[in-house]
């Protein structure tokens, strides 16, 4: 098309064409990594693999520790005797013991400087 042919109304009314790439640059960040699956392995990939993966491996503990806790609560609510009472308070004391302790692994100090 040349200049010469072009109307005055139709300048402007079109987009601009654009030359070269018009997108994002770099790999594709949905693309599946074969070399990071393959050094994560199955349980990496439900953890992670990074500093994160701590983390993410306390909070499933605490949260099998709480669901313990209610089923230890709920063993206590309906226990007939004491001595199954006395189990399940010690199933609740357990499962205290493991939430608190992935907590402190997580926010304790790192280092004794």
């Amino acid at each position: 098309m040349s200049e010469g042919n072009v109307s005055a109304d139709a300048i402007g009314a079109s987009a601009p064409e654009i030359k070269g790439s018009a997108g994002p640059t770099g790999p594709d960040p949905f693309t599946k990594n074969a070399m990071l699956e393959q050094h994560l392995g199955m349980v990496g990939r439900f953890v992670g693999g990074g500093p994160e993966k701590a983390g993410n491996i306390a909070l499933i503990v605490v949260l099998f520790a709480l669901c313990i806790l209610l089923v230890a609560g709920a063993g206590m609510a309906y226990a007939q005797s004491d001595k199954l009472y006395a189990g399940f308070t010690a199933l609740a004391g357990g499962s205290i013991s493991l939430a608190t302790g992935a907590l402190g692994y997580v926010f304790g100090k790192g280092s004794s400087n």
